[in-house]
């Protein structure tokens, strides 16, 4: 699986931008624009999520913690009649983590509508480019076709 990641996907990358290019150019520099855009929106999405991963890597170490202070520390809590306070101690770190993971699947459910907006207005402009193409005869309907 990852021999098939790391040589067929790069090779296939290559061999399809080199039929792109000798299809049309312009209809590559439309598909490099879409693929530029959609790999902007990936860093962005990218820049705004990592920290919250961090955080949230912090807020499970926590949730660890307090859960592991629960388990050792039973006889000692209930002797002494705290389990309030180590609920409402654990609650507050769940609160936390559970904010966090609410905001990155909030974050995160957004690529899937981002990247159908471009996939399908890249081929609404491949359309519409290469409409104009043909009916300026400097494109061949088997070139769009094939492109």
């Amino acid at each position: 699986m990852s021999l098939k990641m790391m040589i067929m996907a790069p090779t296939m990358a290559i061999f399809s931008i080199v039929k792109i290019v000798n299809s049309s150019a312009e209809l590559s520099w439309a598909t490099a624009i879409a693929v530029l855009v959609m790999f902007a929106m990936f860093i962005l999405l990218f820049f705004l999520v990592m920290p919250a991963f961090q955080k949230m890597q912090k807020q499970t170490d926590k949730i660890n913690l307090v859960a592991r202070e629960n388990l050792t520390g039973l006889r000692v809590i209930r002797a002494y009649n705290t389990e309030i306070e180590q609920e409402n101690k654990f609650n507050k770190v769940n609160k936390d983590l559970s904010g966090l993971h609410y905001y990155t699947g909030k974050v995160m459910s957004l690529m899937n509508p981002i990247m159908n907006i471009i996939s399908n207005g890249l081929s609404l402009i491949i359309y519409w480019l290469g409409a104009y193409l043909i009916n300026s005869q400097l494109l061949n309907y088997p070139d769009l076709v094939e492109f």
